[in-house]
């Protein structure tokens, strides 16, 4: 009788100890991660990709944010990788990423499901791996990503920004392709930058409307943003990548004035191999890819995620991909409840309950960083 009591209180013990939420801080090779399982946890994983950061972010206790917690609160858990390099480091963070998912079912066992969700960079990361290791996913949801080749964008969104930028304001950053490379704490603010813009409203207005970037803040803090990508690119890759001896720029008040001032820079060769070399989207879609767009993104324009729909196309793969817009104004200004709401057709989707929906719009914007 004795015995059977024990094992009677064991087994509440152990079925307490299942039910109770954990949460697990830890680090595989260089990367830090944070592992949250909720106490009603029905046996489903999401990979959760972090955007942009120059460092590799370390994961901390503490509460979660929103658009992590939304997941949480629905029962499912989250593993989010730090990343073991900071900066555009695609490649590598597929890696990390792998070993996190991998270290998960040696942990907690193998998840019923398992999708994998970014928001701005964590986005185009979670878009390669759901492209590369589709056995290992139901599926991806990805907001405020740029799912263009990254060739392609960070040079025709983030370096021909700061050339344009630099024709309307000489000399307020070095020159792109010059060597040593400034300290990033000797680079002016976006506080500064927003007053340069608020001094000269003609030449304001003009990147405005080349940019369709909508206020002089936002403008600033985009091209002082995209400044420190580039130089930590170029820091990475040994020069400045990109070259413009041959775009034309338009939409400005001014074209021809324009294309006759800018500065026209030489790629350096092996900084432009190395970028040519990093992972990009190729279209080969094997499971669903649920993506989120705000209507307006200082950051990442409308055209930066449309040219994803062609390479899926061409791919012959439309069934598996579906892009969503949200009536809101920022970079990734998506609501925890229409990242909830959007989720959950992605398990639906997932499921087979139901194929890729039309593109209907959710008026819920959430944070704006």
């Amino acid at each position: 009788m004795k015995n059977a009591i024990s094992l009677l209180l064991i087994a509440i013990s152990s079925c307490t100890a299942l039910a109770a939420s954990k949460t697990e801080i830890g680090k595989l090779e260089n990367a830090s991660f944070r592992i949250d399982v909720p106490a009603n946890w029905a046996g489903e994983l999401v990979i959760y990709c972090h955007g942009y950061s120059p460092d590799p972010v370390v994961l901390q206790n503490g509460a979660l944010p929103s658009h992590v917690k939304v997941f949480i609160d629905s029962g499912v858990a989250v593993a989010q990788s730090g990343l073991s390099h900071g900066s555009w480091s695609i490649e590598t963070g597929s890696r990390d990423t792998e070993e996190l998912r991998r270290y998960f079912i040696r942990k907690y066992g193998r998840p019923k499901k398992t999708f994998i969700v970014g928001e701005s960079m964590g986005g185009f990361l979670a878009m390669v791996v759901i492209e590369t290791k589709p056995k290992s996913y139901n599926g991806a949801m990805v907001f405020c990503a740029p799912l263009d080749s990254p060739n392609w964008f960070l040079a025709r969104r983030v370096f021909d920004l700061r050339v344009v930028f630099d024709f309307y304001f000489p000399g307020v950053f070095p020159r792109m392709d010059a060597l040593p490379l400034p300290s990033e704490k000797s680079l002016p603010h976006s506080v500064q930058v927003e007053a340069l813009l608020d001094n000269d409203p003609a030449a304001a207005e003009s990147l405005r409307l080349y940019s369709g970037i909508h206020s002089n803040r936002d403008l600033a803090r985009t091209v002082v943003f995209f400044t420190t990508m580039l130089d930590e690119l170029a820091a990475k890759t040994g020069g400045n990548p990109f070259g413009n001896g041959d775009v034309v720029y338009e939409g400005t008040e001014n074209d021809n004035l324009v294309n006759e001032g800018v500065t026209r820079y030489k790629s350096n060769p092996a900084a432009a191999a190395f970028v040519r070399r990093m992972p990009g989207p190729t279209g080969r879609l094997r499971r669903p890819l649920l993506s989120l767009e705000t209507t307006y993104d200082p950051l990442i324009p409308g055209w930066a995620v449309n040219r994803y729909q062609s390479d899926v196309a061409q791919a012959g793969n439309q069934e598996f991909f579906s892009q969503k817009y949200v009536k809101g104004a920022g970079h990734c200004a998506i609501s925890a409840e229409t990242l909830s709401d959007s989720f959950s057709e992605l398990q639906n989707w997932a499921s087979g309950k139901m194929t890729a929906s039309v593109n209907q719009p959710d008026s819920r914007a959430g944070r704006v960083p």
